[in-house]
């Protein structure tokens, strides 16, 4: 009898346990009076910061820890030789949305180090490591194969004559000798095609900086507008919360709950688009920096919003000019007039013109020089006999055989050539006069488009950002003490990430025309 209590008290320690479980998963989280009630939601998980270091994110998620770990004397959990999954870590460049039933989407990043590359990074290491630019670079090479061009000379022949009816044999060598102006001509030529070249792979080399400047203005800004919409997530679930409670209570209706929960879908929507947008635009750079596709890279964060609204931001203030994406407001902005004299002389497109009218100019006088034609001689050994005398016989002739042989410029002295090249001259001096109107209309283009963006972005930095996020805080709060109603407050809300947007917007106007202008002058910007 003892053997058979002790076997049942076992058997229900044991087996109680799990069946609590299972009863308790089985249950309602909320036991609602009606079927029309609305149910509450899981709890979500605030969105994880763009800068969290992986033994943050470790700290934060303990789950992501493998079986391996270890105790330390402090009591803290540690893993001991098996790391985390690249996917598990945090990176700022690939944000993946994660959803758990209806959890909020959450910025995951990927990568077990996130770089963070500036600007001037950037740009060396695409310069130096990317493909395109070693294939542009490789043009020289084949512009350098002129001056070998211009070093070679016409083959000798060589003559054989056999007249075996009247015993005459010739056998000689022919060898045309070019004047020495003619090969100076040529080397003449292949050194100005050579730097005209040099200028043509400056040309697009810049060209592609823009594009390494525009990838790079693309992450920057999609990194920010994935931590605007996750302050919207966030918040969307601060105010659905209030409308459960406060519906709860009887104090509204049922109503602003669903709005307050659509509004919160809408918001994860959104984030989960900009997440994808930040990974896209990580992809691009490390693509144009020619790093591995899956390298995890940041960059510089832009400052605080709300900067210009009290005077004891100074220190903040500063940090935000001194950043490569917004402007120096310290600084005024030179006249236009002073960009287009710097365009003038320092525009790429322009040069290139000139080298080429430097190789027309070359090649002309290198057809005046071909008037005179490059002479022939010939020299060898003349056998002449008498038949029917043999060829050892006393009559027989062996001597020394000389030729030269002119072309006489009568018909064809260059007249076509020098015609087309004296042409061609003529309209690369119309076509730098043109190239000069079109750099003038691109440099003040972008010069406008930067002092419309430039106060833009002051304006916004002025008292915009922080008058929205006044609004929408005073909405929220009146709609927590129930003094309005949640449309008002979900619409101030909604037109206070409008305003953050929109002032993203304008940094990347500004940085098209700040890269445009740029392109436009040929010479970096400070």
């Amino acid at each position: 009898m003892a053997f058979i209590a002790y076997f049942l008290l076992f058997f229900i320690l044991t087996t109680a346990p799990s069946f609590c479980m299972q009863v308790g998963a089985g249950m309602p989280a909320v036991k609602t009076d009606s079927d029309s009630a609305v149910q509450l939601r899981p709890a979500l998980t605030p969105s994880p910061s763009l800068q969290v270091t992986p033994d943050s994110a470790l700290k934060a998620n303990p789950q992501s820890t493998t079986s391996n770990e270890t105790m330390t004397d402090k009591g803290i959990v540690l893993p001991s030789v098996d790391l985390p999954s690249p996917s598990s870590l945090p990176t700022t460049d690939a944000l993946q949305p994660t959803t758990s039933g209806n959890a909020t989407a959450q910025p995951v990043l990927k990568g077990s180090a996130v770089k963070t590359v500036t600007i001037s990074q950037a740009l060396n290491d695409a310069l130096m490591n990317n493909p395109r630019t070693e294939a542009i670079r490789k043009q020289l090479g084949i512009t350098k194969s002129a001056y070998w061009q211009a070093l070679t000379f016409p083959n000798p022949s060589l003559v054989l004559i056999n007249g075996y009816g009247s015993l005459s044999f010739q056998q000689a060598v022919n060898v045309p000798i070019e004047p020495p102006w003619k090969v100076l001509f040529r080397l003449l030529i292949a050194k100005r095609q050579v730097a005209q070249t040099k200028l043509e792979i400056a040309r697009d080399l810049w060209k592609f900086r823009a594009d390494i400047r525009r990838s790079f203005t693309e992450l920057a800004l999609a990194q920010e507008t994935a931590e605007t919409l996750s302050d919207l997530s966030q918040l969307a679930e601060k105010l659905l919360d209030v409308a459960q409670k406060r519906f709860n209570a009887g104090d509204v209706p049922e109503l602003d709950v669903l709005k307050a929960r659509l509004a919160t879908s809408q918001a994860n929507i959104e984030l989960r688009q900009g997440n994808m947008r930040t990974t896209r635009a990580g992809q691009q750079l490390n693509v144009v920096m020619a790093s591995p596709l899956e390298n995890s890279i940041s960059v510089p964060r832009l400052p605080l919003f709300r900067l210009k609204v009290s005077k004891d931001r100074a220190e903040e203030l500063s940090t935000a000019e001194r950043n490569d994406l917004l402007p120096d407001f310290s600084k005024p902005v030179p006249p236009l007039t002073e960009f287009i004299t710097i365009a003038q002389t320092n525009r790429l497109e322009l040069k290139i013109i000139n080298k080429q009218i430097n190789v027309a100019s070359a090649q002309l006088k290198a057809a005046f020089g071909n008037i005179i034609p490059t002479p022939e001689f010939m020299w060898g050994r003349d056998f002449s006999g008498n038949p029917p005398v043999p060829e050892t016989g006393p009559d027989s002739t062996v001597g020394l055989l000389f030729n030269v042989l002119v072309q006489l410029p009568v018909l064809d002295f260059q007249q076509g050539q020098i015609t087309q090249l004296r042409a061609t001259i003529k309209q690369l001096r119309a076509q730098l006069q043109g190239q000069k109107n079109i750099v003038t209309g691109e440099v003040s283009s972008a010069y406008n488009n930067l002092i419309t963006a430039r106060q833009r972005i002051l304006e916004y930095q002025e008292h915009v950002l922080f008058d929205s996020y006044e609004v929408a805080r005073l909405a929220r709060r009146s709609y927590e003490v129930g003094q309005s109603d949640i449309t008002a407050t979900l619409t101030a809300q909604q037109a206070n990430v409008a305003v953050r947007r929109d002032y993203l917007n304008a940094i990347m106007d500004y940085q098209l025309a700040f890269t445009d202008l740029e392109q436009s002058i040929g010479v970096p910007l400070q």
